[in-house]
């Protein structure tokens, strides 16, 4: 709810009103946060599985150069909780480190010595209720590296969303919208995106059986300039938010 995906997603700050005027003051907000420097990676990953063909370098050249337009100042923590807090109060929002609950080398969730997932724990003990046993579903697994390798190429050739220069990645349901509401007619399936998404995942996850490169990793080589500027950035707003928040992400490897 807080950062956006694409250039024309609503404004954050516009969102936290909106949530305001539709569930009052009282209400419980869960800050989840994550070293912004590892989420680049995190969403890098994430784009090429929405269509993206470009190599790191290239996305992280777009993100530095297009700030203005892109998600860079939502990771900006201090502003966040300034945000949220005027609105609903520091009092009722629990700030979580990703790093915290989550074994980021295996993706798995972290277990308490009371037996119980850490985040559920966490969360439990903020709105006041009993932690659930069990763990937590993973309906939606991330593709394998040496997929996503392979998946980058062939979006290169058969595009489809974020490879897309025409649309947004984000937004082609409304392509399905205008052909179904306006012209009352059925999408031609080229403009089919999740057909061609699932196309090249198929595509991908086949050649890496063929190939043998399953250990195959991504190349997070980037123009080291554009790393430093955005760490020293992050550092600035970091430090002023562990000053207002009291939560210690220098521990965590966070730039500071």
């Amino acid at each position: 709810m807080s950062f956006n995906l694409s250039p024309d997603s609503i404004d954050v700050t516009t969102k936290a009103k909106r949530l305001h005027e539709i569930f009052g003051s009282d209400t419980k907000v869960l800050m989840i946060i994550r070293n912004q420097m590892d989420f680049f990676k995190s969403m890098y990953r994430e784009a090429i599985r929405d269509g993206y063909g470009g190599t790191y370098n290239d996305y992280m050249t777009y993100v530095y150069k297009f700030q203005s337009r892109n998600f860079v100042p939502d990771y900006f923590y201090d502003r966040v909780y300034a945000l949220y807090s005027s609105l609903f109060g520091k009092e009722n929002i629990c700030i979580i480190m990703m790093e915290e609950v989550r074994d980021m080398d295996t993706r798995k969730l972290k277990v308490s010595d009371s037996g119980k997932v850490y985040l559920l724990e966490r969360i439990s003990d903020f709105i006041g209720v009993a932690c659930p046993d069990g763990g937590l579903a993973h309906i939606n697994p991330p593709l394998e590296a040496s997929v996503l390798v392979q998946k980058a190429e062939i979006n290169r050739s058969k595009r489809y969303g974020l490879s897309n220069s025409i649309y947004d990645g984000c937004q082609m349901h409304r392509v399905r919208k205008y052909y179904e509401d306006v012209l009352e007619c059925s999408p031609p399936k080229s403009d089919d995106d999740w057909r061609t998404k699932w196309a090249n995942i198929e595509a991908a996850e086949h050649q890496v059986q063929l190939s043998g490169t399953k250990d195959k990793k991504i190349d997070y080589s980037c123009d080291p300039k554009i790393l430093e500027a955005l760490e020293a950035l992050y550092a600035t707003h970091n430090r002023a938010f562990q000053d207002s928040s009291g939560v210690q992400i220098s521990d965590y490897g966070y730039p500071f």
